[in-house]
């Protein structure tokens, strides 16, 4: 128990280190073209080699040579745009997939061709997740100490506290659907009125696939019986959310120690692998 609870807090201190070191900025110009180029690449490749050797090398060369380069003092400091992500999302509900796996794979195909494979992360580890009262599972796509891109969801529903964040969030629900709602006097455009308002999010929903989360801001939410996943982005101070996102519940009720250092494990090391290849 004290080895678990020393690994968690040794992961914590490394992910909240990491985002500390922020003065790299990638130019997501020069992602999209590197990302072009790599495909491009590759499919000649395949039309052109058939010796496996040869092929390998080949493929390591065209990796180096398309890892994108550094770009400091960039005026794009962010890697995703959440309104492309929501139209790679509405790309795949317009597919009309049956079932989540299906749809997961969709999406994590599209991502890896317009990220490009060494910024979108290529295994899907699952990881149960309880924070605010809400349990679900994730797995991440991309870390870095400014922003994350993960998938969230659960088959059989779940409802709980957002939490309060120095960054925001979106979620765009591809299955299922989530409700949302304010404190009543407090709404996102003014603390003036009284708002009862229940949003829903999702495919065919009145308030469309995304859920916003203002940095400072809080909502309560659920996911109804029958389940909802969706595709979250947040940017912004990452480390300010791990506490309540996964270290509390783990600390306090849950004692799920294995769940929290592994999502701490997870981001970290795709985290240090971004960095390596220039992509925060």
């Amino acid at each position: 128990m004290k080895r678990e609870k020393k690994s968690i807090f040794l992961m914590a201190i490394l992910a909240a280190f990491l985002t500390l070191f922020i003065n790299t900025r990638c130019d997501a110009a020069q992602i999209q073209s590197s990302v072009e180029n790599f495909f491009s690449n590759f499919s000649s490749l395949q039309e052109s080699s058939t010796d496996d050797t040869t092929q390998k090398n080949t493929m390591l060369d065209l990796f180096e040579k398309s890892a994108p380069l550094l770009s400091e003092g960039s005026n794009k400091p962010y890697v995703f745009n959440p309104a492309v992500l929501q139209s790679i999302v509405q790309e795949v509900v317009d597919m009309n997939l049956h079932d989540i796996k299906s749809k997961i794979e969709a999406i994590h195909a599209k991502l890896t061709l317009k990220y490009g494979p060494i910024a979108i992360r290529q295994e899907r580890r699952w990881i149960f997740n309880y924070a605010g009262g809400a349990m679900g599972q994730l797995t991440i796509l991309y870390a870095s100490p400014k922003e994350y891109l993960i998938f969230f969801g659960s088959p059989v529903g779940t409802e709980g506290f957002s939490g309060r964040y120095l960054m925001d969030i979106w979620d765009t629900v591809f299955d299922g659907k989530m409700l949302c709602y304010h404190e009543a006097g407090k709404t996102y455009g003014t603390d003036s009125g009284e708002d009862f308002t229940r949003y829903e999010y999702g495919p065919g929903q009145k308030n469309g696939l995304t859920g916003y989360l203002p940095q400072g801001k809080t909502k309560g939410y659920m996911l109804p019986p029958g389940g909802a996943y969706m595709l979250e982005y947040g940017r912004g101070t990452i480390a300010q959310g791990f506490y309540f996102g996964v270290i509390a519940s783990a600390s306090t009720h849950i004692l799920d120690y294995k769940a929290a250092y592994t999502q701490l494990y997870d981001f970290a090391t795709t985290a240090v692998k971004t960095l390596s290849f220039g992509l925060w």
